[in-house]
């Protein structure tokens, strides 16, 4: 994670002064792989700036109201500061900018089998959220984006592989399964909890209405991996939360393991055009191998197998 915009002191003052808000400190945190966010203490409370390093302002507003929608619910997320002239999100260097109050807690990388229960809890609140009409109706990565990246001859064993999991999933991907409001990115930096117990789940960017199962299946894989496997064991704790408060159908069972791995590959797309052909990093060049390996983990796994580790009787 990295911070890609920086700023002094000054370009600070410049960019809060449509808040009024007078900074005694601030400093860049690691939080997140795509926007640039800085902690703030000013005079009258805690902030985090966030510079928007990919997304034009019409969809950050989208976000602000998703966000306003989801409080309204009371569903524990971040909220927005508006500027004194009411503006939800400004704008500085031609990059939209976010202001929101500082939200306390910690991101933990291995969460413990509580807590994978409270994030399943949560998960299932979500999903009885009613999804707002504006919302996109497919996943900003999904397998739409994969011909971006096939036939780049980057990676030509990583391409040719994307391919056969591209036709195969185009081929058996499935119908009329619940869908609604998800997050479709919760892993474990957006995820926030205070003396153990949940406080948070943040960065609501990729947000959209979709397949419900698919954003358990995505939860499944932003936290219950273990050297870039899938621990079925942490996965049922996750599981274990979410039926607490909703009930899976049994076709959401059924094409669980499929979306585990069609996560995995639409996530290994996304680091590959990340740090391939967008901000090429040399030292994050193989961080799509990872997901690569977890999606074939996935497809290995036999159904009954898959079944009755996660969905015991």
């Amino acid at each position: 994670m990295a911070t890609y915009t920086q700023i002094d002191r000054n370009e600070l003052s410049e960019i809060l002064n449509p808040y009024q808000l007078k900074v005694v400190d601030f400093k860049p945190i690691a939080r997140g792989n795509t926007n640039s966010n800085y902690f703030l203490r000013a005079e009258n409370g805690e902030y985090m700036l966030t510079i928007i390093e990919e997304r034009s302002s019409e969809e950050i507003l989208q976000l602000v109201l998703l966000l306003q929608w989801l409080k309204q619910y009371d569903f524990h997320t971040s909220e927005v500061y508006f500027a004194t002239d009411g503006r939800s999100v400004t704008d500085y260097a031609g990059k939209p900018i976010l202001l929101k109050k500082w939200l306390p807690g910690a991101v933990i990388e291995v969460l413990s089998e509580d807590q994978l229960v409270q994030v399943g809890k949560e998960m299932a609140k979500l999903h009885q959220i009613p999804a707002p009409h504006y919302l996109p109706t497919s996943h900003p990565y999904g397998h739409q984006t994969f011909s971006a990246v096939i036939g780049k001859e980057i990676d030509p064993h990583y391409e040719d592989w994307l391919q056969n999991r591209l036709d195969y999933f185009e081929k058996e991907f499935p119908k009329n399964l619940p869908t609604g409001l998800v997050h479709g990115d919760i892993f474990s930096d957006n995820v926030l909890f205070e003396q153990q117990i949940l406080k948070a789940i943040i960065d609501f960017e990729e947000a959209c209405h979709y397949i419900l199962v698919f954003d358990i299946a995505m939860g499944i894989l932003g936290l219950c991996q273990v050297e870039s496997k899938i621990d079925l064991g942490r996965a049922y704790q996750v599981l274990d939360g979410y039926q607490q408060i909703r009930t899976l159908e049994e076709s959401e069972k059924q094409f669980l393991a499929f979306f585990i791995e069609y996560a995995a590959a639409a996530t290994s797309c996304w680091r590959f055009r990340k740090y391939h052909i967008h901000s090429p990093s040399p030292h994050l060049s193989n961080k799509h191998r990872d997901m690569m390996q977890i999606a074939q983990q996935i497809g290995k796994l036999s159904k009954s197998d898959f079944q009755q580790a996660v969905f015991p009787a």
